[in-house]
């Protein structure tokens, strides 16, 4: 992050639920980001960052622009409901990613439209950033809105919000966009004339300027991945490498609208692939790699592919995961290289209980093929298998759904190798999408969904299966936005007005606000869930995909004549209209020529196929880790360890790495000290150690593996701190196979930013560099933001109450005013607090931008926003128009609060002050604390476990905003967020800035550094 100082950083993110979220902390970014002068595209997944960070498309898209010159790019997520009720209350708007930037400053804004339940979020970064809603209200300074992906194929629900829609593949259509507003930028022209010169892309909607678009069809390239993949340090919902292998699918689920959105089957070299698999996992540390598309086992050389690089990934310890595998081309190499690493589930798609029905959806297999697919994958040993059924499919029984009951019994009944064995039954409800064969047909209503549910809980229940039933409203909202016309406009604003976001989450998705929208604007669920008349328009029809409008309707017609239309890759042309550019046993390659296929493959090609012609779609394999302290010494990034103590253990105290190693001849261990600072504070225990297992992969070192079912590093670390706390001297314990000399720069540029490693101790063995049970923890504590915010509330009283009112605000937020309303000022992105404060704890100094110092009504919205405006109303009185005497009062009028059930001990505490009460939160709090210590005060912590201040000193208050704490660790110690919260509203502690500054153990000489304990219970001795 670019500006580590700003208020999104310092005020609002330690509040937040997930912080790593909205930090700076990723590795490989092909960008710089943000810079004035530039071309600057901000590319915004609307979900939030775990889930955005697992979609490649859009790291598709963010290579493509970060190649281009002079064009700054950055990635962008929606907040959770936490941050935006904090953004809201302090006039905090949305910001970039990497460098923080206000999103209202870029040229162009880029939405990724995967999922019709993002629609919300869309208008939730558009307002935050301040950008009008409608894109004919906004003015000629406004960036540039664009969406494109899946969803966008019906734009018309949120065509209003876009300037442009980018129909089919982004990857050409894009740059060509960019480069065009790049030079009619240079150039002065007016926003109008930009927006109209984006219908001259083939490929890209303009509302009111384009009649109608074809999508762009993107044949693939060799350049398409880059040689650094982008790593999150925060932990994401697919933590792996996923390497597209191919794009589109000819099988034609008729309800399937990615199979006809992605067409025709573009496929990638097995040398393209391999090479993106290597180069991708020696840059990112990652420990599984998947093979991505809609139809992997479509693949034409995917055995050819599997046999080139499982040596390479089972010397490194990487496993395989292979979505989208059939039966019938599933070899033994294949099954050989899922299970090299970690042997652990499939995933079948039957999606229909009968025969019948699968006929009916063009997904043709007997129910025999499903068992004896199932048979094989059991007997390999594998201990878990999910099965996906759809409910409420065109011309579906109760018949078939007790098909579905059957073939689960017939599952259940088969002979296993584990006794372990778990079988899922996933249960999801059919929606229509547009430019599918299904297109035209009705979607059952929720009550009709949940009668089907609750007949399949019935039959069952009981046995030894695990059901998962979707909530059938996610569906029927889902539907109606897929199909929705223009009059959905309305009902999506004033849905997002009453306060929907994060619609496809379970707990966040609030069905009634869209039942009141629909009802709203005369409109209701089952109106907007009917058949379509095949014989009139669509509102979509302006959209031609690849695929063909009477190709989709005469698939409709055989879907309800129960006839299999085959897959053209192997069988005659289907006549589906796409531009496949080869002719009948033609596959299109990367190569840029027709490839010939031999034959489909077939029993003979694998002893271990299913019979020929039967096919299982859809196998997934997916895997299921004492000299007082002081301020200066913070900011010199002091060792615990003197260098008189180094040399007398003889160590070095550069790196800390004993240089004859004593060990070779079986596995060893080393301590690796690190600091983890700024950015990297936020970060969670367990997202901490995996960025350092990527990191320890990367580095290429001979690491010991543990044995069994799912082998892992071998690593332990040291005790956790809290989401939020920096700490100087933290270490993690490794073990490699064999003693090496490695030195703390091999990690440098491994490790997100403010990682570092700072000392390696070691080799030694598990004995030596055990750790005793006590232990001492030195912090430093500091006061300076709750300081700012002290004085920030005392200014923002003077104010009146007209300019407070000002702090952005929506329905369904705290502090609310009316949608539309206008930040605290027109950049407030860039407005920031300095760092310094005086050593007498003043006032900070506040940065200017546009002649306006700000920050003072930012911290007393985030205040009410944290605490509630009552307590504020008790502050109130105490303040004065004078603000450092006013503080002074508004300080007593706070601990006067903060210690109404510590009564007894307040007025001790006021009269130890004496004289010193106003010099600054630390000292007042510091000298809170000292005299609940010499009280010896019991208090219940977190969770309610007893706590006490045994073993509790408070070192050192510092002028400077600071308090030295060590604590000696007992059963009974309390943590140091305890600890902070004793003396302060508990709500406000993670504003305070916590730092560890060593953590001793006792050994023989003492509490020592743990990087010294293995060698002194060698006895010194290198």
């Amino acid at each position: 992050m670019k500006d580590a100082g700003c208020f999104t950083y310092n005020a609002i993110i330690p509040f937040v639920e997930r912080p790593s979220r909205y930090t700076y902390s990723e590795l490989n970014l092909a960008s710089g980001g943000f810079e004035s002068g530039r071309f600057n595209v901000l590319l915004v997944f609307p979900d939030t960052y775990e889930i955005g960070m697992s979609h490649q498309g859009i790291q598709f898209l963010y290579q493509r622009a970060a190649r281009m010159d002079g064009v700054g790019v950055e990635l962008g997520f929606a907040p959770w409901p936490d941050m935006e009720r904090l953004m809201r209350a302090s006039g905090e708007p949305y910001r970039s990613k990497q460098t923080a930037t206000s999103a209202k400053r870029f040229d162009l804004i880029g939405f990724s439209m995967t999922y019709e339940l993002h629609f919300t979020n869309m208008l939730l970064v558009l307002d935050l950033a301040g950008v009008a809603l409608e894109s004919g209200d906004r003015g000629e300074d406004d960036p540039i809105i664009v969406a494109g992906g899946p969803a966008a194929t019906n734009p018309l629900p949120f065509v209003n919000a876009v300037d442009a829609v980018f129909i089919g593949d982004g990857e050409e259509s894009l740059v060509e966009a960019i480069e065009i507003l790049k030079g009619l930028k240079a150039k002065g022209a007016t926003r109008a004339e930009r927006v109209r010169a984006l219908a001259s892309i083939e490929g890209v909607y303009v509302d009111g300027v384009s009649s109608r678009v074809v999508s762009r069809l993107y044949r693939l390239g060799r350049d398409d991945f880059a040689d650094r993949v982008i790593v999150p340090s925060s932990g994401i919902v697919h933590d792996r490498l996923s390497v597209e292998v191919m794009r589109g699918c000819t099988r034609g689920c008729r309800f399937c609208h990615a199979g006809m959105f992605y067409r025709p089957t573009r496929e990638r070299s097995v040398e393209e692939i391999a090479d993106a698999i290597m180069k991708g996992i020696e840059s990112s540390g990652w420990q599984e790699v998947s093979l991505m598309s809609l139809s992997t086992s479509d693949y034409s050389r995917l055995d050819e592919l599997v046999a080139r690089i499982s040596p390479w990934l089972e010397k490194r310890h990487v496993s395989l995961a292979m979505p989208s595998l059939r039966p019938e081309t599933i070899t033994s190499r294949i099954i050989e290289a899922s299970s090299l690493v970690r042997k652990s589930g499939f995933t079948l798609a039957p999606e229909a209980g009968t025969e019948r029905l699968r006929r009916v959806i063009n997904k043709w297999m007997t129910d025999d093929v499903i068992v004896e697919g199932c048979e094989r994958i059991l007997s390999a040993g594998w201990k878990s298998l999910k099965l996906y059924f759809m409910i409420g499919l065109p011309t579906e029984t109760e018949e078939d759904l007790e098909g579905i009951v059957r073939l689960v019994d017939r599952i259940l009944s088969l002979p296993r190798s584990s006794r372990r064995f778990k079988l899922s039954v996933s249960i999801s409800p059919f929606v229509p999408k547009p430019h599918t064969p299904f297109q035209w047909e009705r979607q059952c209503t929720v009550d009709e969904f949940l009668e089907k549910e609750h007949y399949l809980r019935d039959r069952l229940r009981g046995k030894r299966i695990h059901l998962s039933l979707r909530d059938p409203r996610f569906s029927v909202l889902e539907g109606i936005m897929a199909r929705g016309g223009r009059e959905m406009w309305d009902v999506l604003v004033d849905a997002f007005h009453a306060g929907c976001r994060f619609d496809g989450w379970s707990g966040e998705m609030r069905f009634e606000l869209w039942e009141e929208a629909l009802g709203k604007n005369g409109l209701s669920f089952e109106q907007l869930l009917g058949a379509r008349n095949p014989d009139e328009p669509l509102p979509w029809d302006f959209v031609r995909l690849q695929v063909a409008k009477p190709f989709l309707l005469r698939e409709r017609s055989r879907a309800f004549e129960g006839e299999i239309t085959a897959d053209c890759r192997t069988g005659p042309c289907t006549g589906c209209g796409a531009d496949c550019n080869r002719g009948p046993g033609e596959l299109k390659t990367t190569d840029g020529g027709a490839e010939r296929l031999a034959e489909p493959l077939t029993p003979e090609s694998s002893e271990e196929s299913l019979p020929s012609g039967q096919r299982l779609d859809t196998l997934n394999i997916k895997p299921e880790a004492e000299a007082p302290l002081s301020a200066e010494r913070l900011e010199s990034g002091a060792q615990s360890i003197s260098a008189a103590e180094g040399a007398a253990l003889g160590m070095g105290t550069s790196s800390g790495t004993f240089q004859e190693p004593r060990y070779s001849a079986q596995p060893v261990r080393y301590r690796l000290i690190f600091e983890k600072m700024e950015s990297a504070r936020f970060l969670s225990h367990m997202e901490l150690l995996d960025s350092i297992r990527r990191a320890l992969r990367r580095a290429g070192l001979p690491l010991n593996y543990s044995k069994g079912f799912n082998p892992h590093i071998r690593l332990s670390a040291g005790p956790s701190l809290p989401v939020g706390a920096e700490g100087l001297r933290e270490f993690v314990d490794i073990e490699l196979e064999r003693a090496v000399q490695i030195e703390p720069e091999r990690f440098d540029h491994l490790l997100p930013c403010g990682l570092r490693i700072k000392e390696i101790a070691g080799p030694f063995s598990r004995s030596e560099g055990k750790l005793s049970a006590r232990s001492r923890h030195e912090y430093i504590v500091s006061m300076r933001e709750l300081w700012r915010m002290i004085k920030g509330i005392a200014e923002s009283h003077g104010r009146t109450a007209g300019e407070r009112s000002k702090r952005r605000a929506h329905p369904g937020m705290p502090g609310k005013v009316e949608p539309g309303g206008n930040p605290l000022t027109s950049d407030v992105a860039e407005q920031k607090w300095t760092d310094g404060i005086g050593a007498d704890g003043g006032m900070p100094n506040l940065a200017q931008e546009g002649g306006e110092a700000v920050g003072t009504s930012r911290w007393l919205g985030l205040y009410e926003a944290l605490v509630g405006t009552s307590s504020y109303a008790e502050w109130k009185p105490a303040a004065r128009a004078n603000v450092p005497e006013g503080a002074e009062g508004l300080i007593r009028a706070y601990l006067e609060i903060v210690q109404r059930e510590k009564r007894a001990f307040f007025e001790e505490f006021l009269s130890a002050m004496g004289g010193d009460l106003f010099k600054g939160p630390a000292l007042v709090f510091g000298s809170a604390l000292r005299v609940f210590i010499e009280k010896k005060v019991a208090f219940t912590g977190a969770r309610g476990r007893e706590r006490s201040l045994e073993g509790v000193k408070v070192k050192r208050i510092s002028g400077d905003g600071t308090i030295d704490v060590t604590i000696e660790i007992t059963q009974s110690s309390p943590t140091i967020r305890e600890l902070v919260a004793l003396v302060m509203d508990e709500r406000l502690v993670p504003i305070v800035r916590i730092t560890r500054v060593s953590v001793k153990y006792e050994g023989p000489e003492g509490f020592v550094d743990p990087a010294a304990l293995p060698l002194l219970r060698r006895g010194g001795r290198d």
